[in-house]
């Protein structure tokens, strides 16, 4: 455990000075570092990003599952315990059995969902990281100038009559 402190607090500065400038001089996260964040501690990947509203997400996914994990380990020691005070084939010892059964099943249901909401917070802070400057330049407005706009009337062979409105967009 101290050594995933230490490593935590020994990686986090370093990994958050590694970010990568694009040409136009925009910082741009760099996707492996947001993924190392993420895996190392529930949601840094996300903040890294910059995407404020999925780290509490990430951190609460991540450490609900733990804690229910963490807990039904603590109860299924206190069954084994239980169940050691009395002689096998009782009641009382297959109520303990089954105690532990169940939350032993429990545990390993939440570890494996902590497994998942690991991933998918990695995965998020991956893709997020690569589609960073994608979603910068989608943010931009795209204005239309007045120049741009035609209307054409539009007459047809049995003397019908209509209207065709041209728009021409100015990209950035």
């Amino acid at each position: 455990m101290r050594i995933w402190i230490i490593a935590t607090l020994v990686l986090l500065p370093v990994l958050l000075l590694a970010s990568e400038v694009d040409t136009a001089g925009y910082w741009r996260p760099n996707p492996t570092t947001a993924a190392i964040l993420s895996i190392t501690l529930p949601g840094a990947g996300q903040i890294y990003n910059h995407s404020y509203w999925k780290a509490p997400i990430a951190m609460a996914l991540e450490g609900y599952t733990i804690w229910v994990a963490v807990e039904s380990n603590s109860d299924m020691r206190a069954a084994e315990d239980l169940g050691m005070q009395y002689e096998a084939g009782t009641a009382e010892y297959e109520a303990a059995e089954n105690d532990w059964i169940n939350a032993r099943e429990r545990r390993n249901i939440h570890i494996w969902l902590f497994a998942g909401a690991a991933f998918l917070s990695t995965i998020d802070a991956f893709v997020d990281a690569h589609l960073y400057s994608w979603t910068r330049e989608m943010s931009t407005p795209v204005e239309p100038r007045t120049s741009d706009i035609s209307l054409i009337p539009i007459y047809d062979r049995d003397g019908g009559v209509g209207l065709a409105m041209s728009l021409r967009f100015n990209t950035p």
